[in-house]
């Protein structure tokens, strides 16, 4: 077994774990989710600030970028260390999830609909999963800790499914083209 094998194994294993813990505690997974936003908002800022010079010296860079950067930079500190804003983040952002069910839901419809008129095909499961997202959508704006216990569930199953999909990358020799199943290496 080659170390990639070994490392897609473990990895998968982690996802697993990580899932798991996801699906156990799914309101510390929103938190969590929040506290990401925080650190990729603090890094991107530093990494804007860090090329800003240069990228003012070549001509696309303005004040406007300047001050988007440090906004973002203290936005990121702040969700990164207010635990206050940190939930207050979090609300919000389950409330964008669930508006964009109900939007979605609502293009699904309408995409349903459109595609019978131009293919020929019957909306009907178009129609229901759409009805679906928009119960959904509504269901968590009404009761949105009961909302976000479900989001965090959702996102750990789908980590625990993206686990055991490494697992099984890891743990068998897929052919290639030519019927070789040691993916064209030598080891």
């Amino acid at each position: 077994m080659t170390g990639k094998r070994v490392l897609t194994i473990i990895l998968g294993i982690l996802l697993i774990i990580g899932g798991i813990w996801c699906m156990i505690t799914p309101l510390s997974t929103d938190m969590a989710l929040v506290w990401v936003f925080g650190v990729f908002m603090f890094v991107q800022a530093c990494g804007e600030l860090s090329t800003y010079s240069e990228r003012k010296a070549a001509g696309y860079a303005d004040g406007f970028s300047l001050a988007m950067s440090i906004i973002s930079l203290i936005f990121g500190l702040i969700l990164i260390f207010s635990w206050r804003m940190e939930i207050a983040a979090a609300e919000v952002l389950l409330f964008f999830v669930f508006f964009w069910l109900i939007v979605g839901g609502v293009m699904t419809i309408v995409g349903a609909v459109q595609a019978k008129g131009v293919l020929g095909i019957s909306p009907v499961w178009g129609v229901i999963m759409g009805i679906i997202m928009i119960l959904a959508g509504l269901f968590g704006v009404a009761h949105p800790v009961i909302g976000a216990i479900s989001i965090g569930i959702i996102a750990g199953i789908d980590i625990v499914v993206a686990g055991i999909q490494l697992i099984v990358r890891g743990s068998f020799e897929f052919p290639t083209i030519n019927g070789d199943t040691s993916g064209g290496s030598n080891d």
